[in-house]
């Protein structure tokens, strides 16, 4: 299907003037995943229309830890769970004054956020 047919059926979705299925997306934890493999599959088969999604992260492999953009240093304790920030550079008041954030165009791709932008506004 191409962009512009999806951005269509969306609109129509969106107006009550689709066909009565709404696309949707599920993302499943992948430890939940593999302890019940065999009903998510069979949920994919029953609702075409779902797209179940599972998704391993390598950064937040079980025991884990990485450092930020910002400099808090994330410890992830379970498989693909969220993190828990366990250090960080503003420990007190005190380191505030000297603190500096990081600069956003070494961390964000900002031609390719503009195109992301542009594909959702269907130009």
């Amino acid at each position: 299907m191409k962009e512009w047919e999806k951005r269509e059926n969306f609109l129509r979705t969106v107006r009550l003037k689709g066909n009565g299925v709404i696309p949707s997306r599920v993302a499943i934890n992948p430890v939940i995943w593999d302890g019940e493999r065999d009903f998510f599959e069979e949920l994919r088969k029953k609702c075409p229309n779902v797209k179940i999604m599972v998704g391993k992260d390598p950064e937040r492999e079980k025991e884990n830890f990485k450092m930020d953009a910002w400099g808090c240093l994330w410890h992830y304790p379970g498989d693909y769970l969220d993190g828990q920030v366990v250090k960080h550079p503003l420990e007190d008041w005190s380191k505030f004054k000297n603190y500096i954030p990081p600069d956003p165009a070494k961390y964000i791709d900002w031609e390719k956020e503009k195109e992301r932008i542009k594909r959702g506004k269907g130009n």
